[in-house]
């Protein structure tokens, strides 16, 4: 098992229109199994949060390129895999960061 906390910032703009940064909320990321799971509004206290993202698979395909290159240098890609596992926690807590 591995497991992340991390918080997400956004911009806004202060009363003279300049800009401001706020913190949204306290994340935890678990990777159990394979699988990534993120909380939202976790407590100080037992890290009990609300299931905000249940993600079993992978979201990113992987492609393979197949065929001579055209005229033009391109190689067609085909797409491989879809809903792969994940390759690693790294690469899940990757997309947890990014996810919106």
């Amino acid at each position: 098992m591995s497991e992340i906390f991390y918080t997400r910032h956004y911009m806004t703009q202060d009363s003279e229109n300049g800009p401001e940064y706020k913190v949204q909320n306290l994340f935890k990321a678990t990777f159990i199994d394979n699988k990534l799971k993120i909380y939202i509004n976790l407590t100080d206290s037992d890290d009990e949060g609300k299931l905000h993202v249940d993600q079993p698979f992978s979201p990113y395909h992987i492609d393979s390129e197949i065929g001579e290159p055209d005229e033009n240098g391109v190689r067609q890609r085909v797409i491989k895999q879809f809903n792969r596992p994940w390759l690693s926690d790294s690469e899940a807590f990757v997309f947890a960061r990014g996810k919106k």
